[in-house]
């Protein structure tokens, strides 16, 4: 995928794997944005500071990083692809459309099961609270 243009046909299985919630403006302009950031494409836990600061002025603590690295991190390796942070956008993301409630407590909860268990810790249990508080006042 590259920092080059995105085809037709990418930017349309992107689409696809936002669930159609992005339009091809948002993705080419997430696109920009993440590789003028992450220039190799592969965002890792060192990285995601800089990102958070970047790109949220009021970045929350080093805690909440880790969880929302974990959240945007879909398959567990240890790196953020662009497709990774697109899926997140668009779940996340203030947009036109109803929020989706049940792909809202499936990312939080993903967030906060550290340990992939099925379950939350009391600590995790607050963060959680936190998070869908955020995303529910949008």
């Amino acid at each position: 995928m590259g920092n080059q243009q995105l085809g037709k046909d990418q930017i349309r299985e992107l689409q696809m794997d936002t669930k159609q919630k992005l339009s091809k403006k948002d993705i080419e302009k997430y696109h920009k944005f993440w590789f003028e950031l992450i220039p190799n494409g592969q965002m890792t836990r060192e990285t995601f500071p800089k990102f958070a600061q970047y790109a949220m002025p009021n970045a929350p603590s080093d805690a909440q990083l880790d969880y929302l690295f974990r959240a945007m991190d879909k398959d567990g390796n240890g790196t953020i692809t662009f497709k990774e942070f697109l899926i997140f956008q668009s779940i996340t993301a203030p947009s036109n459309t109803s929020l989706n409630p049940e792909e809202l407590i499936d990312l939080a909860f993903a967030m906060y099961d550290e340990d992939g268990d099925g379950y939350v810790s009391k600590e995790g249990l607050s963060f959680f609270k936190f998070f869908l508080q955020r995303l529910t006042h949008f």
